[in-house]
């Protein structure tokens, strides 16, 4: 290198090394979550949220958006159920999603067995609001919150909540029965709580159904039951009660008619958040062993995923075309 360029070159070092010294980088700046966010997914989230999750604040006035059900009515069937266990420290409640009009029962227990009750029991005035005013009903989402009210040095057992298939009327099981295919098994203590929420099972979940044809002894079940059983518990004790949330869409009957033609339509149908519905419901679980808002999250982190698939899905699709 000649003299003369070593010498420009210190020169300039002398100068530009001040300068690049003063001046501040500015780092570059994170990518938000909402950047990242796809246009109209919070509706979608939402939409999804209220017809799969019963807790949730939006369940309450959600009607399905499959397009069916031309100016029905949303209602929203909630009850408190106190658990009572006998002399055993021993009780067995079965909760039935029958449409919001019939839907609990108390077994009772004979050498060591379980016979449910003859008749299903109603849920307060669902049933009769709903059979005054509807014509055909259907479910949109069904839950059932389950507290411990004993006191802590009152609280000794177990409490065994299954999802059942179906619930049978005067139908016999085993006490202490867990082989249901989802089961939940902790010690009864002060402070317990768990939320179980149902699924739908079949193509006839989301049906409407007259509602003349759903009796104290229906049946003919197309959502999950919950079986709540506690063993080894307080003697005569009301340790447990259940905030039963039903939640379900009805077409207005010939005697409310006047009612019917202050409705507005129905939303248009939401294939999206239907979609998303089928996904979300096929892998959660049906028991959280956890309070109703932290549920109630984990459910919204599922939707929130699923919806990001439906949407990525669709636009994939769509470069296609």
């Amino acid at each position: 290198m000649s003299k003369r360029k070593s010498q420009k070159k210190q020169v300039a070092a002398r100068f530009i090394g001040p300068l690049q010294q003063g001046v501040k980088r500015k780092a570059p700046k994170p990518k938000s979550a909402k950047a990242k966010s796809k246009p109209g997914k919070q509706s979608h989230v939402q939409s999804a949220c209220s017809i799969i999750d019963p807790f949730c604040g939006m369940a309450k006035g959600a009607r399905l958006p499959d397009g069916l059900g031309t100016q029905s009515m949303p209602y929203q069937v909630t009850s408190l159920v106190t658990v009572t266990t006998d002399a055993a420290g021993a009780a067995k409640f079965i909760f039935v999603p029958a449409y919001g009009l019939f839907g609990v029962g108390q077994a009772s227990l004979a050498a060591s067995t379980w016979t449910n009750p003859a008749t299903w029991n109603s849920f307060g005035s669902g049933s009769t609001y709903l059979n005054t005013n509807a014509a055909t009903v259907r479910l949109v989402s069904f839950g059932v919150r389950v507290a411990s009210i004993a006191s802590a040095t009152n609280c000794s057992g177990y409490i065994i909540l299954g999802s059942e298939l179906q619930a049978v009327i005067s139908q016999t099981q085993t006490s202490g029965r867990i082989n249901f295919p989802e089961k939940s098994i902790r010690p009864l203590t002060s402070g317990y709580e768990s939320c179980w929420v149902s699924k739908p099972v079949g193509t006839g979940a989301h049906q409407f159904v007259p509602v003349a044809s759903v009796t104290n002894t229906f049946s003919a079940l197309t959502w999950t039951a919950l079986s709540l059983e506690i063993v080894g518990g307080p003697a005569t004790n009301s340790c447990v009660v259940c905030e039963v949330f039903c939640n379900v869409e009805f077409t207005i009957n010939d005697s409310a008619a006047s009612v019917a033609q202050l409705l507005p339509p129905n939303k248009p149908a939401n294939p999206v958040a239907t979609t998303v519905q089928n996904r979300v419901q096929s892998a959660m679980p049906a028991i959280f062993d956890k309070a109703k808002d932290a549920a109630s999250k984990t459910l919204e982190s599922m939707v929130s995923g699923a919806v990001d698939d439906v949407l990525e899905g669709a636009m994939a699709w769509l470069t296609l075309l």
